[in-house]
């Protein structure tokens, strides 16, 4: 992700609709998401309050968990959207 052009928005409509997700499957990724964030949250704010980097060393790091998070959550959805492809298309 190079700009905030290329961040990807949709709601709860696009993925029963347009992905084919049920609910179990929203209900799945929606959990893991919140997890994946919980756990960032955790990483982040220690990395900023570490006193024995400087300011600019703890940005850097949190900027780094930042980057883990959202290919996190990108590698979950794409896990759960991977379910209602059929193998033939995905060969």
């Amino acid at each position: 992700m190079d700009d905030d052009g290329d961040i990807m928005t949709f709601d709860y409509g696009d993925l029963k609709s347009e992905y084919h997700m049920s609910d179990k499957q929203i209900a799945l990724l929606d959990r893991k998401a919140q997890q994946i964030l919980g756990n960032a949250v955790v990483m982040i704010d220690s990395t900023l309050r570490d006193k024995e980097c400087k300011p600019k060393e703890r940005i850097n790091r949190a900027l780094v968990f930042i980057s883990i998070t959202m290919d996190l959550i990108e590698k979950n959805f794409n896990e759960v959207l991977s379910q209602n492809i059929p193998k033939e298309v995905l060969n």
